[in-house]
């Protein structure tokens, strides 16, 4: 199976997969060794390199707001992602989109 993943050239490391023990996105992760943590996967190409156009911004974080529903109770809602925190773009030279072919082995299914 082909897939697509964000690599730096320098380092060989990937974007990971989110970190769900963070409660940030994927523009706060940082090219991490593969064997630490998976790479995050994309089945096309296309929404890979939208991921690290994306990511090259810098740090985005959710804008949040308070309303009130029907009953008067307040619940916060998700407005959407703000403009990048000043200073924290990245360099778009040490980054690509690298296809990523995914192999099944009998042997790593079997049971021990």
């Amino acid at each position: 199976m082909k897939y697509f993943a964000i690599r730096q050239k320098k380092t060989g490391f990937f974007l990971p997969q989110s970190d769900r023990t963070v409660r940030a996105g994927h523009t706060h992760s940082e090219p991490t060794d593969p064997k630490k943590l998976p790479p995050r996967l994309f089945t096309r190409e296309g929404p890979a390199k939208c991921a690290l156009t994306w990511w090259l911004k810098g740090v985005h974080n959710e804008d949040y707001g308070i309303d009130e529903d029907f009953y008067g109770h307040d619940y916060k809602y998700q407005k959407g992602p703000t403009d990048p925190v000043e200073g924290t773009a990245r360099d778009p030279e040490s980054m690509e989109v690298v296809p990523i072919t995914v192999t099944f082995s009998e042997e790593a299914n079997a049971p021990k």
